[in-house]
């Protein structure tokens, strides 16, 4: 089996039930992508060494996985914008606040620490 396709394909379900669909942005970051649905939702899927993919764990996922919520409660919701990063994500919800997870060693996640979250945590903005 090979580990690429020379041609596109559809992005199977959470779980490998069905395909991803409604799509309406797409991100790559380093070996993981992030997709977001026009329900607000965030779906990522790849590597996840650092927890990159948002899910509450660092274990590699085939297939999209929600990204959970802040201290890893719920879903987090209400998204506009997402974006990728060598080994961390980054998503703007509705209400202006951004939220990112992942790899930060160099403070890329811009909470103020850098400490790797596999879940988002709110980046301390100021303008």
């Amino acid at each position: 089996m090979d580990d690429y396709s020379a041609i596109p394909v559809q992005v199977h379900g959470s779980g490998d039930v069905g395909y991803l669909t409604d799509i309406v942005a797409i991100a790559g970051g380093g070996y993981h992508s992030i997709t977001l649905r026009v329900d607000g939702i965030v779906w990522t899927f790849g590597a996840n060494w650092a927890g990159q993919l948002g899910d509450g764990t660092t274990t590699d996922k085939l297939t999209p996985v929600q990204v959970h919520g802040p201290d890893n409660e719920e879903y987090i919701t209400d998204i506009i914008a997402i974006a990728g990063g060598g080994h961390h994500s980054a998503a703007m919800r509705a209400d202006e606040t951004v939220w990112t997870w992942g790899y930060n060693l160099f403070g890329q996640l811009g909470d103020g620490t850098i400490n790797d979250t596999p879940w988002p945590v709110k980046a301390l903005l100021s303008w």
